[in-house]
């Protein structure tokens, strides 16, 4: 009788051990499985801060041609506003000239 007693603990001991191994390789994978997704999700942020730091880059040379072309923009108005009140003085001695 005991050892019948005994046989059954032992059944039930090897049940337990078994279901105990399952639920570690259940645990197992699905450590893995979250050690993959935080693995991509660090590739993933990494990937946005790079796109970022690009798009920043572009943004502030973006905005330097800009204030360079408005500068150009500027200095070239001024040069032609010189250059057309010169014209209009010289056509003003041409005309002078050409009355005496």
């Amino acid at each position: 009788m005991q050892q019948t007693l005994l046989l059954k603990k032992q059944v039930e001991l090897d049940e337990l051990d078994s279901r105990f191994a399952h639920k570690q390789k259940e645990f197992k994978v699905r450590m893995e499985a979250l050690e993959r997704r935080r693995a991509d999700l660090k590739r993933k942020q990494q990937w946005t801060k790079e796109k970022a730091a690009k798009f920043e880059k572009f943004v502030e040379e973006s905005e330097l041609k800009q204030r360079r072309a408005l500068k150009k923009f500027q200095v070239e108005t001024r040069l032609n506003d010189l250059k057309q009140r010169e014209l209009t003085g010289l056509m003003e001695e041409l005309e002078i000239l050409q009355t005496r």
